[in-house]
């Protein structure tokens, strides 16, 4: 994950509530100790949660299923964690506020919470690489109404 500078981000002094969803144990036990020895996330269980970190697994597209209803459901953002970039898209889509990569999320897993808890954004660089480059699954754009009635304002670059 790469941050910009530029971007002011409000310290927070209290942890992260986490409601850690997967289906693999090796991955909770590892998460679990990680973010006791951090102090910085605390695991609890999702109704007393800020944010949710979603493991895709090894069946995304059920995975993605679950994701879409606790999005709308519980209204609590989520943090994908997926193994295939080809997965970043699907998540999005289903309503993750956030994706890493799998094999990524040790260094840049607090800081990704920190900011989905803020309402951020967050995708991985080689994600949002992935998504940019085309090789990622995006609708195409609406061309038949004007910019600034899709939810977004061009910008001049002069």
């Amino acid at each position: 994950m790469t941050r910009n500078p530029d971007l002011a981000i409000p310290a927070q002094t209290t942890a992260v509530r986490v409601a850690l969803h997967t289906d693999d144990a090796l991955l909770r036990a590892g998460l679990t100790s990680l973010f006791e020895a951090e102090k910085f996330v605390e695991i609890v269980d999702p109704d007393q949660a800020e944010v949710a970190l979603w493991d895709t697994g090894t069946d995304p597209a059920a995975a993605l299923t679950r994701i879409s209803a606790l999005a709308t459901v519980q209204r609590i953002p989520v943090l994908a964690v997926v193994s295939d970039p080809s997965h970043v898209a699907p998540a999005i889509a289903a309503g993750a506020r956030g994706v890493v990569l799998r094999d990524q999320v040790q260094g840049g897993l607090y800081p990704a919470l920190a900011a989905v808890r803020s309402g951020l954004t967050v995708l991985d660089t080689e994600l949002a690489a992935h998504l940019v480059t085309g090789k990622g699954t995006r609708p195409a754009p609406d061309t038949t109404r004007p910019a600034a009635s899709r939810g977004w304002v061009p910008l001049s670059m002069s």
